[in-house]
Parts: C-alpha cells; structure tokens; sequence
C-alpha cells in the first residue's frame, strides 16, 4: 500500500490536469490489479455496487402470467400457465385461455 500511495502522489504532482482520485482509484488502479491477479473477478465501487444489488433485488410487476403463441398457428395468443397466487390465477385465468379477438 506505501508503494502505491507514492506512486500515485507522484503521478498527482506531475500530471498536467488534476485526477479524480474515485476515477483513477476505482475504475482503474483496483480493476487493473485485480485483472493481472484474477481475470474471473470484479470490482464495484460504492456505487455500482449498490445499483448491482437494486438491480439483484428485482421486482415484478405484472398480472402474473406466461403467454405464448397458440400451437395451433391461428394467430391467437394463448396464456400457458398463470402464476399461482398472482391476480390472474385469482380472477380465475387457466392454462389454454385465450383472448377471443385477432389482433
């Protein structure tokens, strides 16, 4: 760590414009490294690190039901299984129903 804090003193005093010490710390000297030791590894700064877990949290939203293609290829879309628990499965939507309008 001594060796790369004065290694990185001495780029800030002799570069021409001023570094970004989050810039040059956590999307370069930390990935870098990390790289050379461990190709398979990732580093996440603070930030992309908790937009990493909003995004693993997930949500759904929806009214809880796959769709698909009738196989019968008359153009109609046809539920292939409602989500039990979810508001179609409540409202009574089952396996093979279909909307009865072409769209």
């Amino acid at each position: 760590m001594d060796s790369f804090t004065r290694i990185y003193a001495l780029v800030e005093h002799n570069n021409a414009d001023a570094l970004d010490p989050e810039k040059s710390i956590y999307k370069g000297a930390i990935p870098g490294m990390l790289r050379t030791l461990d190709p398979h590894s990732n580093f996440f700064d603070p930030r992309d690190f908790q937009l990493l877990k909003e995004d693993q949290s997930g949500h759904y939203y929806g009214v809880g039901m796959q769709i698909g293609p009738s196989r019968l290829g008359n153009g109609k879309t046809i539920v292939i299984s409602p989500f039990p628990g979810s508001p179609a499965y409540k409202a009574g939507i089952r396996p093979g129903d279909h909307h009865p309008f072409r769209g």
